[in-house]
């Protein structure tokens, strides 16, 4: 048996003429392809929501659609930044294990990317945490509730959505495996 995983478009596929809009809508293809932002947008929205109510519910993993919704959208908050899963777990009202299970749904499915520390000592005792991307830049946003270049320009997550978009093009470039990625 073998896994094969489905990356959305990148850079090197759509051309550099074409990167604010890959950046913008993600490289799922019909959210890039759509005529017009506004339809970008509502094709994520879309996916958005049968993910959570009807792919996630297929798998057969228990999680309500609400909170699994409800997790994701704080974790879109918490996007290129150092994972805390406990400080996450008490702003989520749960235990972290719980979180740490909502994470390896995400993860399991290609939605989330963890990307661990370089730690260049193993002798010095320190636990360092991983970083927690988005697979999907399109889909960032949507959660977010970014649907044009006007709001990302303006949005406090506009840096942490470049570092994604960039990091996502040169893993597929490179094509590296998950456990060679670190930060």
């Amino acid at each position: 048996m073998a896994y094969c995983e489905w990356p959305g478009l990148t850079m090197a596929e759509v051309g550099v003429e074409n990167f604010e809009q890959l950046l913008l809508r993600g490289g799922f293809h019909n959210s890039f392809a759509a005529n017009d932002d506004g339809k970008s947008s509502d094709w994520r929205q879309n996916f958005d929501r049968s993910f959570l109510e009807r792919y996630i519910p297929q798998l057969g993993i228990g999680i309500t659609s609400v909170t699994l919704g409800r997790f994701w959208s704080k974790v879109a908050h918490y996007h290129a930044q150092v994972w805390n899963g406990s400080e996450f777990a008490r702003s989520f009202g749960n235990l972290h294990t719980i979180i740490r299970r909502y994470v390896n749904v995400l993860e399991a499915t290609s939605m989330l990317r963890n990307i661990k520390p370089w730690i260049s000592s193993i002798k010095k005792r320190q636990v360092i945490s991983p970083k927690m991307y988005f697979r999907d830049s399109g889909l960032l946003h949507t959660i977010l509730g970014i649907e044009t270049p006007y709001e990302l320009e303006r949005h406090p997550k506009m840096n942490a959505s470049w570092e994604d978009y960039i990091l996502e093009n040169i893993i597929q470039a490179l094509e590296v495996e998950k456990r060679d990625c670190y930060f």
